[in-house]
């Protein structure tokens, strides 16, 4: 399956999503042999905004988690229905 990525969260965070789950992601302090940045599934949040919002809270000032997120629907499925063109 594959993911695609979707906005840079804060510094060394950003997400992601495939068609069940919404993914936080870690770059790597390793760019890949071709120079681009790399970057490591961290956690898979299939439920709802609020915990993609609070696990994210770890490494991320909640003021950039919350702006990464403002305009998501309350789940992944909801958020899939609404970009079925990137994950053709």
């Amino acid at each position: 399956m594959t993911d695609t990525h979707i906005t840079i969260v804060h510094d060394r965070v950003g997400l992601a999503f495939d068609s069940r789950q919404w993914i936080i992601r870690r770059r790597d302090v390793k760019l890949a042999k071709d120079g681009s940045i790399r970057w490591k599934p961290l956690m898979f949040v299939t439920r709802k905004r609020d915990l993609l919002l609070h696990l994210m809270g770890a490494g991320v000032p909640r003021c950039s988690a919350e702006e990464a997120v403002r305009d998501y629907p309350d789940t992944i499925e909801e958020y899939v229905s609404q970009h079925p063109e990137v994950l053709e």
